[in-house]
């Protein structure tokens, strides 16, 4: 069977056969990195400029004969299309304002993956300074009604070994002063 990379298209294309939504398919043509790609995301794959046929699944009625046409520009996935023609026409129109539009997405998603992570970060420091106090500096600050609330949900997912674990590794890296910086 192998590694198969996912494509999710844009907006579901539906079975010829069933109408059921198809949201994605599989193909071998990238690099078999078990990866999924949207839109606007930078393929691995020696084609760097193409398009490429791709047989859809149809997990209803198991329906195979029908296809999608992959355009790939520069390395870029740019478009999904239901007839090679249009696949064509979508690489050869593809500008460089096309290219700055994926540039601002992509900019953007960077961004909020980064504020996403600077506030689990300063959560993560918190709870570390909460873990060092004493008993009674702990239970202090549990009894104030806001105290308590500052880790509520991290208590919770502390049942997770894995996020245990996480945390007393970053808890020795702060003793030793190298701070959990990643």
């Amino acid at each position: 069977m192998g590694l198969y990379d996912t494509i999710v298209f844009p907006t579901p294309i539906p079975c010829e056969k069933c109408g059921k939504a198809i949201e994605s398919t599989q193909t071998k043509a990238f690099g078999n990195f078990l990866k999924t790609y949207h839109i606007g995301d930078v393929i691995e794959t020696p084609l760097v400029s193409g398009v490429l046929k791709e047989s859809l699944y149809c997990d209803t009625c198991h329906n195979l004969e029908q296809f999608v046409y992959v355009v790939i520009f520069k390395g870029i996935l740019i478009a999904i299309e239901k007839d090679e023609a249009a696949a064509h026409r979508a690489m050869h129109q593809f500008g460089k304002g096309d290219l700055y539009l994926f540039y601002i997405d992509l900019y953007k998603e960077k961004e909020e993956w980064r504020r996403k992570f600077r506030s689990l970060e300063t959560l993560l420091e918190s709870y570390i300074d909460y873990l060092k106090m004493s008993e009674d500096e702990r239970s202090r600050l549990d009894s104030h009604p806001l105290g308590a609330l500052q880790f509520f949900n991290i208590k919770e997912c502390l049942e997770h070994t894995e996020i245990v674990a996480i945390l007393e590794c970053l808890l020795q890296k702060g003793s030793r002063g190298e701070g959990i910086f990643l």
